[in-house]
């Protein structure tokens, strides 16, 4: 750990707010870029992002459970049931006293202690994440694509090897490949894999997932995935760069006019004028997809070849 540190882990007290988003590429921008450039610029120049749902604060409580248990337990709390005359008064009387706490219901404390404690009480996945650091900050120099490089492993082993610990419906073998897939994290490890290629100077053909069901039995499962996958992922990742190397020059003049913040038609004016509309405004023939076709044959029993 001490080498990564000389290379590009940043501190504990790093806070990424310090520096400004444009001056690092990641694997959500990746991700963003490829979906279409607009995309990006939507998301990372006009600052529209997704509202925190239930759910993603739920997972962010769990992720933070999994990973530093000491710190959850530390600032978690279960808040009592108020009822009845005052109660009202009660509650809001609890909630001051205990701000700066995380507030959770009884049962999501009972969701996320059940699987920190079915975490904690695995060997093998409480072995793996004996030796090592959690939630680090890598952040590396890309020189043949002149960018800075921000990755974000959820535990970094002495060794270098990086393990992902994921909150899931499904800990089979055949739930992770599906979700392993669906969500995208064969591109997810590939990047993180990339970034620590620029830092230690090493190939990186191997990464651990450890994958926590959130339901009764809360049962765990722990997979290796090595080269072929992240061989896969990383030609994605490289195509990722790629796409936003080629739209550089309008992301960083919209980055410039938005500084500008009296220029804010001009921004949109701008991005009008250098993203096309879809189809590039003509009208192109559409209808079902061959997937669906092959959906719609099962399940009316029909023979599409008539």
């Amino acid at each position: 750990m001490r080498e990564l540190e000389r290379y590009g882990v940043m501190p504990d007290e790093f806070n990424l707010l310090s520096i400004k988003s444009r001056d690092y590429f990641s694997n959500a921008k990746n991700k963003k870029i490829l979906d279409s450039p607009w995309a990006f610029v939507d998301r990372y120049i006009l600052g529209n992002k997704k509202e925190q749902t239930d759910a993603m604060r739920m997972g962010l409580l769990i992720h933070q459970a999994l990973l530093e248990p000491a710190k959850f337990r530390e600032k978690a709390i279960e808040m009592p049931k108020f009822t009845g005359k005052g109660s009202v008064a009660a509650k809001k009387e609890w909630l001051d006293e205990h701000k700066g706490m995380t507030i959770m219901s009884t049962k999501d404390m009972d969701t996320v202690t059940s699987m920190l404690d079915s975490l904690l009480s695995h060997q093998k996945a409480s072995n793996i994440l004996s030796e090592g650091k959690p939630e680090v900050k890598v952040m590396a120099r890309d020189e043949q694509n002149n960018m800075n490089h921000l990755a974000m492993p959820d535990f970094l082993r002495d060794d270098s090897i990086f393990i992902d610990v994921k909150k899931c419906t499904d800990a089979s073998r055949e739930g992770f490949e599906k979700t392993f897939y669906n969500m995208n994290y064969y591109i997810q490890a590939a990047y993180y894999a990339y970034v620590l290629e620029l830092v230690t100077g090493q190939v990186i053909n191997e990464t651990i997932y450890i994958m926590v069901e959130d339901k009764m039995p809360f049962n765990v499962g722990i997979y290796y995935v090595g080269e072929s996958d992240l061989a896969i992922g990383k030609k994605v990742v490289h195509a990722g760069i790629q796409e936003y190397n080629k739209w550089r020059s309008v992301i960083d003049k919209a980055y410039e006019l938005k500084d500008k913040k009296e220029d804010a038609a001009a921004l949109k004016q701008f991005l009008r004028s250098h993203f096309p509309p879809i189809n590039n405004g003509n009208i192109v023939k559409a209808g079902l997809p061959y997937w669906a076709i092959n959906k719609i044959a099962e399940k009316y029993n029909l023979n599409m070849e008539d």
